[in-house]
């Protein structure tokens, strides 16, 4: 691929994201100018760009949204929800031709047809008429699905003011959108008295009548916001002040800075062999090693940081799929974003959109109530989901937050004796708490039906499993009535961690340092069988005994040491002992992922050098605890 090519499809993604994100945020705030200049420069950037690369099929699609998204800046076209769906759309083949040229390195042909249909999707007659016919012929008026007559009256009259003939047939056309909405919802006086003010501002051309006659009709539809503006999408920052670095060239720096890790935890290694030996240079190697982690450790966050994005981009996917499954589920919903400049690695936000699009989808299938429901409850009838991120320590908290119904105890306890998950008597002596855990268990639905998006039993199930292969977990608070968050608490990074190495069964291993709760030692009288296994009294608490050696296959030691060298890890909420032969050090390690034969073994996170140049592996003590 040619440097023309490479440098078009990293600008026209990002034009891809921008114009996506402002078509939305103009769909929810209609009269936001800057969302709307926003996305028709963004538009008109595609064009350009097409133009530069000879690609003419994608720059005549791309021109005849950018028309429409002109017609709109001049008051010609209204922001109907067909709009906003063409552009999508638009950008929608805009993405199949980038991915086309990333795979193939050359321009995509034989396109000209669907360029073709794009185009003619804007086309039409009299813009504003249309929008007037499309809310007349409604049987139904919802706020999130159609633009509101306060809007429409507006644009019409601002339009064609001054101008005689125009202005009687845009006020008449307004004039009956708002009768017939005020007759739909019942209000026949109301109609008739709207009725007769358009009627007279009309013959007498009175602007003045005429504005009070759009004040009184807003002002009547109260279903309908007057304001349009209710909690805009968060823009994208601003690229102004970014150098763009290719990943593989990140990616470089970061192994660069992981083999630097290695070899000062060599050097490491290398002063305690000179304490023991009484090495004269014993103390100058131990101050240089000193000055070496400093400088190090500066310089694997600073590489980090290279690794780190706001939670912006990501969220920001969220905008259209939710837009989609409301009107699927003939819901109402605003989506709000908060903490989108919270920053995580790269490769955390990478994954997380499928785990949060199961929750998100769970919120609006089952959680969100529809409208009558709502309305029953005292409730808005529009609907709030949250997307929220915010760091807490070396954590990146992410949150889904919906104002629905809440989870039922009640109907959880069921769904599981239903779907043969538990007995019973087990749900019956099951805490709250370990009711709500119930839903992360492979095959859980409360869902009556099979659909295209629930009931299978398939969702969140995956969602712990994803978000643990992260180094995270998940946590669930339900308000009974009042709504649900779900609660992703992931590390900051997955490339650096601390660990304490352990040796077991003449191995060595890493156990990260989040997961121990303290280390000690247990005399072997302390430690009693229950059933098949055993356990020891911490502080006037029962917790389980799991053999290291043992769970991992490895050779048994041939005699019992006095005392059991322990570490107390925390995994799923559970306390449990590692019994080991011996602890080892606290070191920084930038992990590398599992590979080979390695890559299907579950309780590893991944592996590192460690000072002696030996392979140190990292347990996931949240898997060996399940």
């Amino acid at each position: 691929m040619n440097e023309f090519l490479e440098q078009f499809l990293v600008e026209a993604r990002e034009l891809v994201e921008q114009g996506a994100a402002d078509l939305l945020a103009l769909e929810r705030a209609p009269s936001d100018r800057e969302s709307l200049d926003s996305a028709f420069r963004a538009f008109h950037t595609l064009k350009g760009g097409a133009g530069i690369i000879d690609f003419v099929a994608m720059a005549r699609a791309v021109h005849a949204a950018e028309e429409v998204l002109s017609a709109v800046r001049t008051g010609e076209r209204l922001v109907t929800p067909t709009l906003i769906s063409d552009c999508l759309s638009c950008l929608d083949h805009v993405t199949e031709w980038l991915d086309t040229i990333q795979e193939n390195g050359e321009i995509p042909e034989h396109v000209d047809g669907v360029a073709d249909r794009i185009a003619a999707q804007f086309s039409g007659g009299s813009p504003i008429e249309a929008a007037v016919q499309a809310i007349e012929g409604e049987s139904g008026y919802s706020p999130s699905s159609m633009p509101s007559p306060y809007a429409i009256l507006k644009a019409q009259l601002s339009l064609v003011r001054g101008d005689g003939a125009g202005a009687r047939g845009a006020a008449t056309s307004a004039g009956r959108v708002v009768v017939n909405v005020l007759r739909h919802l019942g209000r026949i006086n109301e109609a008739e008295e709207s009725a007769r003010s358009f009627s007279e501002g009309v013959e007498r051309l009175d602007w003045e009548s005429l504005a009070r006659a759009i004040e009184l009709a807003a002002s009547q539809i109260a279903e309908w916001p007057r304001d349009e503006s209710p909690a805009p999408i968060s823009k994208p920052r601003s690229t102004s002040r970014t150098l763009r670095i290719d990943t593989e060239r990140v990616n470089a720096l970061v192994n660069l800075a992981g083999e630097l890790t290695v070899s000062m935890n060599a050097v490491g290694h290398i002063a305690r062999l000179a304490l023991e030996s009484r090495n004269a240079l014993a103390a100058e190697v131990n101050r240089e090693h000193e000055r070496l982690d400093r400088l190090i450790s500066a310089l694997q966050l600073a590489v980090l940081e290279l690794r780190v994005l706001p939670l912006n981009g990501l969220f920001q996917r969220f905008s259209r799929p939710v837009r989609e499954m409301s009107a699927s589920f003939a819901k109402s919903v605003r989506l709000t974003i908060e903490g989108e400049d919270t920053e995580a690695d790269k490769a955390i936000i990478e994954m997380l959109f499928e785990p949060l699009l199961h929750v998100v989808r769970n919120a609006l299938d089952h959680g969100i109530e529809p409208e009558g429901e709502r309305a029953t409850a005292g409730k808005p009838a529009v609907a709030t989901l949250c997307l929220r991120g915010r760091r807490e320590g070396e954590h990146v908290l992410v949150e889904v937050e919906d104002d629905g119904r809440g989870m039922d105890a009640a109907r959880i306890r069921n769904a599981a004796i239903e779907r043969g998950i538990a007995s019973k008597e087990d749900v019956a002596a099951l805490s709250e708490d370990e009711v709500l855990d119930l839903i992360f268990v492979p095959g859980f639905s409360t869902a009556a039906e099979v659909s295209d998006v629930s009931g299978r039993g398939v969702g969140m199930d995956a969602v712990r499993t994803s978000v643990e292969r992260l180094g995270g977990r998940v946590q669930v608070e339900t308000r009974p009535g009042a709504g649900s968050t779900v609660r992703f608490i992931l590390p900051f990074s997955v490339m650096m961690m601390r660990v304490i190495s352990v040796e077991s069964g003449g191995q060595k291993f890493g156990i990260p340092l989040d997961a121990v709760v303290e280390t000690l030692h247990v005399p072997r009288d302390q430690i009693h069988a229950v059933g098949l296994a055993q356990a020891f009294i911490l502080r006037n608490r029962t917790v389980p005994l799991i053999d290291l050696s043992q769970t991992l296959g490895l050779n048994l030691s041939p005699t019992k040491s006095v005392a059991t060298v322990m570490v107390v890890a925390l995994g799923e909420g559970q306390l449990a002992g590692l019994e080991i032969d011996r602890l080892g050090e606290r070191i920084n390690v930038m992990l590398k992922p599992r590979e080979g034969l390695l890559s299907d073994l579950p309780a590893l996170t991944g592996t590192t050098m460690s000072g002696d140049g030996s392979v140190l592996i990292i347990l996931d003590v949240r898997e060996m605890l399940r």
